[in-house]
């Protein structure tokens, strides 16, 4: 949120959330490329708006005083996110980020749920756990994003069915088998098959 405070004190102004937001840089933000995919780009400096400028051969914003300085580009914000994203939108995903990681432009692409169960950064180190669902589907999902001491927070047991641990519990609390089968028979608790 660093940046998003130094907004807040370069503007004068409170933060709205983004798109909409105003900040302390020109281009900071997702476009859709030319695939419909979504890509963020920061041109955060001087040295990003020359590379840009300079690969897609865009002189005139380099030679343009209005845009001469990163505070010039943040007043001039409402043009340039609309060069800017004209640009990216004639651009597939990939050829982007092949670009601006060559020519050190900071972006992401911009991920959906669904691309991140086989994110290498999320799957490294056992952060994701493998969770099963009542309609019997198993899938990877982050664990808790906690660390403490030497505690391990991984799955201790899967979410049980309705009434999966009813005998295990009532058996812990002393009742005897035949007890815990008289109450389910009665309807007054619920047993799972797996009971």
């Amino acid at each position: 949120m660093m940046q998003h405070m130094a907004g807040e004190v370069v503007t004068a102004k409170p933060m709205p959330p983004m798109p909409s937001r105003e900040g302390a840089w020109p281009i900071y933000e997702p476009f859709t490329t030319a695939d419909g995919e979504q890509i963020f780009v920061g041109l955060t400096s001087d040295g990003h708006w020359r590379r840009f400028c300079e690969h897609f051969k865009r002189d005139d914003l380099l030679q343009n005083p209005a845009y001469r300085t990163n505070e010039d580009r943040v007043r001039a914000r409402p043009v340039l996110r609309q060069v800017v994203a004209a640009i990216v939108a004639r651009h597939r995903l990939a050829e982007l980020a092949e670009l601006f990681d060559r020519i050190d432009i900071p972006f992401a692409p911009v991920a959906k749920p669904g691309d991140l169960f086989e994110d290498p950064q999320l799957n490294a180190g056992s952060r994701m756990l493998e969770i099963d669902f009542p309609n019997g589907v198993r899938a990877k999902l982050p664990r808790l994003p906690l660390e403490m001491d030497d505690h391990d927070f991984s799955l201790r047991r899967q979410a049980p069915a309705l009434g999966e641990h009813t005998g295990e519990i009532l058996g812990e609390l002393g009742l005897k088998p035949a007890e815990i089968a008289a109450l389910a028979e009665r309807g007054i608790v619920t047993m799972s098959k797996k009971s």
